[in-house]
């Protein structure tokens, strides 16, 4: 620190809500939830000729440079951070959207709407969705890189899922255009689907590490984890329900393809089968043979 200059440079952190007041040697104390940084105006601190400019201010007219300070480090606290709390809730409401509600119920609806604008209804949830990642991502490294928590879990797990869903929309418009064209899954149907499902459970879990970063209240966990339970429930059931009505479906085409063999083979043995006496003509050519021969 430079007593010389005229400002200098400092961090802070602090922890808000109710007061611990325990005296247990085991209670749990929670970490910082808001941060920031500030510059200190050095002007403020110089006093008069008193070697305590904290006796006598009054007398001297001497303005106490804790209470400029304080009101200086106060302000420069609350606005930097009210704008981090803000960012940080903008990030995670955005990310349970999406990834909790949107991106599930496109997967879902896909399977039980029966319509010819189905596949529309899926694709624009889904870019929908997938513009709610793309601000979530970039408001999530915003703040990694401010606080400096790139190296963290839970900033690590989302630029994996964000490499996992970059070329999703592009898989997508593979898998429709393909269906189309051949009437049956491809490969790039399989590689949109399991990227799909894979970057939702991936989402959810990284929401948790999102909770536990943020020391977020218990009553927040609990909500989440039922929203994101129920949500991974309805999917499951329906993609069940889907595969069952698929086997049954094909059983019963198996059972007719296999009645239609049936049926032409049993009309072939029916069918009557035209006899022709051949003895006049074999007569007739050995006749003709042994008049060759005589």
């Amino acid at each position: 620190m430079d007593f010389t200059g005229s400002s200098s440079n400092w961090i802070f952190a602090s922890k808000t809500g109710a007061r611990m007041d325990s005296d247990d040697i085991s209670a749990n104390i929670n970490m910082h939830n808001s941060q920031g940084a500030f510059v200190w105006d050095l002007s403020q601190t110089k006093g008069g000729s008193d070697h305590n400019p904290f006796l006598n201010s009054a007398a001297t007219g001497f303005a106490s440079p804790v209470a400029s300070i304080a009101t200086t480090t106060t302000s420069i606290a609350s606005s930097e951070s009210a704008g981090s709390e803000a960012v940080v809730l903008a990030h995670g409401i955005l990310a349970c959207i999406a990834f909790v509600a949107i991106f599930p119920l496109g997967g879902i609806l896909i399977r039980i709407i029966d319509s010819k604008n189905t596949v529309r209804i899926h694709a624009g949830l889904q870019l929908l969705g997938y513009a709610f990642f793309i601000a979530v991502f970039v408001l999530g490294i915003a703040m990694a890189v401010k606080l400096d928590y790139l190296d963290n879990e839970h900033a690590k797990l989302g630029i994996a899922i964000f490499a996992i869903m970059i070329l999703q929309p592009a898989f997508g418009f593979l898998h429709h255009h393909l269906y189309k064209k051949y009437q049956r899954r491809t490969a790039w149907s399989h590689v949109h689907v399991w990227i799909g499902r894979v970057a939702i459970v991936l989402g959810i879990v990284n929401g948790g590490t999102g909770l536990k970063l943020g020391h977020a209240s218990v009553g927040s966990n609990i909500a989440y984890g039922v929203c994101a339970g129920m949500m991974c429930a309805i999917y499951i059931a329906v993609r069940y329900t889907a595969l069952f009505e698929e086997s049954e479906e094909s059983e019963i085409q198996n059972v007719a393809h296999s009645e239609d063999e049936a049926r032409i083979t049993s009309d072939r043995d029916k069918k009557p089968v035209k006899v022709v006496d051949l003895s006049r003509g074999i007569g007739a050519i050995s006749l003709h043979g042994n008049c060759k021969q005589g």
